[in-house]
């Protein structure tokens, strides 16, 4: 039995010398050179599904990030037997809940404009928000989304949070269903996407919705570009109906030069960084779930193909 890496020889390497370190005895290939293409029954990949079928021992594809909506691309077929496992570990929710705090803070607490003032040597006090006073609502309360709500919550905050289906999260209002989005973002200052990217939420942030959003309110989305319908967000913005926007996905990546968000002073862009999956932090637990495909045992973070997350 063996695991196989599909990735950059460096990365490759890295995932190696991290899994052994949970586990001595584990054996680790780096594509190409995978040896008998027997003794896989594990592969880690990102979106190198071509090779998948090569495998005839297969069980198990660990995707190296926590969205999984590349897998259903119509020109992705992956076999029906494997299981599908997204990669979810501690540091990636603490990379997200500190991307989205870093986000909120800069929007309460003025700091573009200070910067500014900054610039041209003003030393003016902007009325203050206190956090008590600022509503945010996060869309998508699974692993990530209901961290970050309870997160935002503990600082103070009022936070709202919406999923698909009702759910249950101490201390966060919820909502669901399609009068629950409105009235989520009726309320909102501040609108969090953290959504898996499926059938369902592909361009869910949309002028509907914006125009029904509490005017000034401020969009964040690191989740996936496919969730936005960007010519709507430039109008939402224009207009004024949105007070602006910090993008960390994009529909196309990178961007064309000729994109209007490079330019535009209200919207601000990352590149797909709110994230970065380490080997060193995620090995623990992709060891776990080989130990358990070995022995039988159920394994962790296997994606429902239905729900397509």
């Amino acid at each position: 039995m063996a695991i196989l890496c599909i990735e950059d020889d460096e990365i490759a390497d890295r995932w190696r010398d991290a899994l052994r370190r949970e586990n001595a005895e584990l054996d680790v290939r780096s594509w190409p050179e995978i040896g008998r293409a027997e003794d896989i029954d594990m592969v880690l990949l990102w979106d190198e599904f071509g090779c998948l079928g090569d495998l005839p021992n297969l069980k198990a594809a660990v995707i190296l990030g926590a969205g999984v909506d590349h897998l259903f691309a119509p020109t992705v077929a992956i076999p029906e037997h494997l299981k599908i496992i997204r990669l979810i570990d501690p540091s990636i929710t603490g990379q997200m809940i500190e991307y989205v705090t870093l986000c909120v803070v800069t929007w309460t607490r003025d700091w573009d404009d200070y910067r500014q003032f900054q610039r041209e040597r003003r030393y003016e006090e902007l009325p203050a928000r206190v956090p008590a006073d600022v509503t945010i609502g996060v869309l998508g309360l699974g692993r990530l989304g209901g961290a970050v709500a309870q997160t935002l919550a503990g600082i103070g905050y009022r936070v709202g949070g919406w999923s698909s289906s009702p759910r249950d999260l101490e201390g966060i209002e919820c909502f669901s269903g399609e009068d629950g989005l409105t009235r989520l973002f009726q309320q909102s200052d501040i609108i969090v996407c953290l959504l898996p990217l499926t059938a369902e939420t592909e361009g869910i942030l949309n002028a509907d919705l914006f125009n029904s959003a509490k005017e000034g309110a401020y969009l964040i989305n690191a989740a996936r570009g496919g969730h936005l319908v960007e010519e709507d967000l430039i109008i939402a913005v224009d207009s004024g109906r949105l007070s602006g926007a910090t993008l960390d996905v994009q529909r196309e990546e990178p961007m064309a030069p000729e994109h209007p968000f490079w330019d535009h002073p209200k919207i601000k862009i990352t590149p797909h960084i709110a994230t970065i999956t380490s080997p060193e932090y995620a090995a623990p637990d992709v060891a776990e779930n080989y130990r358990r495909l070995k022995v039988g045992e159920p394994l962790l973070n296997v994606i429902d193909v239905e729900r397509q997350y």
